[in-house]
């Protein structure tokens, strides 16, 4: 987190606002993953309605980084007060390997000329970027975006500590690569394995894992079952971009 060397004026405004704010409502579901949650343009509109009362605003702007041999995109979300006095965040996502840019670039039809194939690369950053700017955005002015679901548990509750034994004690003082077996071996705390969850779904659990890693005071333990989840998410993301398996799409 980043902000101007004074947030006082800022600080008031947005605790004003936040008295007033609703939840935006939840006009999309997630079929595959069984719950709702509402879209960018239902955020957006639900602040609408109260940030200019109080001389807030939101900005954003793309962001894109190559890391570890992957290539992440994603948005830095800025909180704006007429004082001038801001405070803005990030969030990037895994979106392919980067052995994969190019064929994920420029996909072929039936016939061998150029088309939008369904696995886009251009397309999967576009979800990706929606996504999260949704998130940035109603993270950034506090405002409910979600169902309380499997996503609690990765944004730093430990409602079922349970679930991830077997992974923290695979991974002992010797930490080796996760392989693809062990990665879909993962699951949620409904035992829902990762592998089976869809690509958004896994998307926005890293984003909120990565979040809850930022935080002051966290434990060495639940920080090495953060980074376990946050490797086999990335696992599991890389082999479906490879096209070694193939997760859900919704």
């Amino acid at each position: 987190m980043k902000s101007s060397e004074s947030v006082k004026e800022l600080a008031e405004a947005l605790a004003s606002a936040q008295a007033e704010l609703k939840p935006a409502p939840f006009d999309k579901a997630n079929e595959f993953a069984g719950y709702k949650y509402a879209s960018l343009n239902s955020v957006i509109e639900a602040a609408k309605k109260v940030l200019p009362k109080y001389g807030l605003a939101v900005t954003q702007t793309v962001m894109s980084e190559v890391k570890d041999g992957f290539y992440y995109a994603g948005v830095s979300t800025t909180l704006l007060h007429k004082s001038g006095e801001w405070i803005s965040d990030s969030i990037t996502v895994p979106v392919a390997p980067l052995e994969r840019l190019i064929e994920l670039s420029i996909a072929t039809d039936q016939k061998g000329k150029q088309a939008l194939g369904k696995s886009n690369l251009v397309q999967e950053i576009g979800k990706t970027l929606t996504y999260c700017r949704r998130y940035g955005y109603s993270s950034i002015i506090g405002i409910s975006s979600d169902e309380d679901t499997d996503a609690a548990e990765d944004s730093g509750e430990d409602s079922h500590p349970e679930t991830t034994t077997e992974v923290v004690n695979a991974t002992k003082a010797e930490v080796k690569p996760m392989n693809l077996q062990e990665a879909m071996e993962v699951v949620d705390s409904k035992g829902v394995p990762y592998h089976q969850l869809a690509v958004s779904k896994l998307q926005y659990m890293s984003a909120n894992i990565s979040k809850a890693m930022k935080k002051e005071g966290i434990s060495p333990e639940k920080l090495h079952e953060y980074k376990t989840k946050l490797e086999a998410i990335g696992v599991l993301l890389r082999a479906n971009a490879s096209g070694e398996i193939e997760l859900p799409k919704e």
